[in-house]
């Protein structure tokens, strides 16, 4: 029966491997870039006396799906890939619900969650090919195995616990801007209760992804429509002609205004020597006249590295401005971040989105 089961699951996701989106002309695979998505399709589990998968629900929902470069050993074929609708599925029974990274780095937008980030392990192999725009992500079992955050749903019951993703593909296509993607996964793997149970059923998702960008986007150097477009999120060289630090991402927590208000806006950057940076949250000047703020900015940071590597520090809302802008919907502002190396002044901005307290 086992024996069956993987050949039956093998053969299905084998062939979602070879059902890539055909690459767009002049597409591109960004280097930075977070994207609101849905997704839309199915999870069913293993029946033995079919034998087949049983669908036991039908997804569309809401999803975080992100591409950031690896923070050790970066490089633009390999960058790493996260999809996410929210809280764990070991605490949200939402059919379809599923955290999934190609790389435990990605679990950054999970706070709680700290050993398998600082760790970055690859549970895939991810191939880009940067020039027509694509991405195929492959699960690695044997390292999957070892990680047991990386779930999904497929039942809302009490007694049923999520699927830990042991095998299966992701395959993205980037538009030409890098704004959009689209793509499709065939995800599988067993019970996280003893996942090496014969006895316990093989669980499947297959679904479509869709995404627009609610950031700005970082493209490869001489990408876009302009022919040099590496930051479109407006960067400046300092003046040392030397190698200037860079923006690896800029991330909202979960809970919107309040949690940017408790645990602030992450930011993290690489430096080449050492480095100090600012870190400030700004919003319009028709906004804060509209709310009664005195002030623009909204929330500061500054951190320091005395060596070349990785700064990371977070932006907190300040809570008088937090009780301003709580009444929103939702809160649009700036995130500015100023880095200071060996006399140079890097600048970098991203426009980020916050659901306020409705």
């Amino acid at each position: 029966m086992k024996a069956s089961r993987r050949r039956v699951l093998g053969a299905a996701l084998a062939a979602a491997a070879m059902a890539v989106a055909a690459p767009a002309a002049h597409a591109v695979v960004p280097l930075v870039a977070g994207y609101d998505a849905r997704i839309v399709g199915t999870v069913s589990e293993w029946n033995s006396f079919i034998p087949g998968y049983q669908v036991t629900g039908n997804v569309d929902l809401r999803a975080l799906l992100f591409v950031e470069q690896r923070v050790s050993g970066p490089r633009a074929d390999s960058p790493v890939i996260g999809l996410f609708t929210g809280e764990t599925p070991a605490l949200d029974n939402r059919p379809g619900a599923i955290n999934f990274a190609t790389n435990s780095q990605g679990f950054h937008v999970m706070p709680d969650v700290l050993a398998p980030t600082t760790a970055q392990i690859d549970v895939a192999t991810v191939q880009a090919n940067v020039a027509a725009g694509t991405v195929t992500a492959t699960v690695d079992e044997l390292s999957a195995r070892g990680l047991t955050i990386e779930l999904f749903r497929t039942q809302s019951t009490l007694i049923s616990a999520p699927a830990q993703i042991l095998a299966g593909t992701l395959a993205l296509q980037f538009s030409a801007d890098g704004r959009t993607v689209t793509g499709r996964f065939d995800l599988g793997g067993n019970g996280l209760i003893e996942p090496g149970n014969t006895l316990l059923r093989v669980r499947r998702y297959t679904a479509t992804v869709t995404g627009t960008a609610n950031t700005a986007v970082t493209l490869p150097s001489g990408a876009g429509a302009g022919g040099g477009q590496q930051d479109t999120g407006g960067g400046t060289r300092g003046g040392d002609g030397g190698a200037r630090p860079a923006l690896r991402r800029v991330r909202a927590p979960r809970g919107g205004l309040a949690g940017a208000r408790r645990r602030g806006v992450a930011v993290a950057l690489s430096c080449a020597a050492a480095c100090s940076a600012r870190g400030t949250l700004v919003v319009s000047k028709r906004l804060a006249r509209r709310v009664g703020l005195r002030r623009r900015v909204v929330g500061a940071a500054r951190a320091r590295r005395g060596k070349a590597g990785r700064l990371a520090f977070h932006v907190r809302v300040a809570r008088a401005a937090r009780l301003r802008l709580a009444h929103l919907r939702r809160v649009k502002l700036t995130a500015r971040v100023s880095v200071k190396s060996g006399g140079a002044v890097t600048r970098f901005h991203r426009a980020l989105t916050l659901h306020g307290g409705r």
